[in-house]
């Protein structure tokens, strides 16, 4: 009873792991050669093996630009593509989630040259946005103030939670 209580766990957790990681199950020779499996790492090893498929990059580049809305009917093809491509080489180098954010949220200018500021673009009419500086990100904004947006800083002085800081204009080419 143990055992198939245990065999059940495995058989749910590789079934589990091939879905949620590259979204098919697994053959039966891969649940099979995963059930005799007896080291203790096997779990790890799974996994490891699941992030180095190619389907992998396929399945989470698909669910990326699912989520970011790529789609043709508010991108020009080139446009869509280039979005599309910068996407899937983010999951394929296993681009830091945080840069992935923050490419996204301060891209401008011609979403062909630049893809993730398609992503205002799908979103948001008209082509340009303004977006508040609020207490502690005027730091980040600085960094690229001038070369990707007008930026508008109200002189506040110090920086706190909540406290508004300025603005950013963001202007979309394509």
């Amino acid at each position: 009873s143990c055992s198939l209580r245990n065999r059940g766990i495995q058989i749910e957790f590789i079934r589990r792991a091939f879905l949620d990681t590259i979204g098919v199950l697994p053959t039966s020779e891969e649940t099979r050669a995963f059930l005799a499996d007896s080291a203790a790492d096997k779990r790890d090893r799974l996994i490891e093996r699941l992030l180095q498929r190619p389907e992998f990059i396929d399945y989470w580049s698909y669910k990326w630009s699912d989520l970011l809305l790529v789609t043709k009917r508010k991108l020009k093809p080139a446009a869509m593509w280039a979005y599309y491509e910068w996407i899937r080489n983010a999951v394929a180098t296993n681009m830091p989630y945080d840069k992935f954010a923050f490419d996204i949220l301060t891209a401008s200018g011609s979403n062909v040259a630049n893809p993730p500021a398609s992503y205002f673009k799908v979103l948001r009419t008209p082509d340009a946005v303004m977006e508040n500086i609020i207490g502690a990100e005027h730091d980040a904004w600085l960094a690229y103030a001038g070369r990707r947006a007008g930026l508008h800083l109200y002189g506040k002085g110090e920086a706190r939670p909540g406290r508004k800081m300025g603005h950013v204009t963001q202007v979309f080419t394509e």
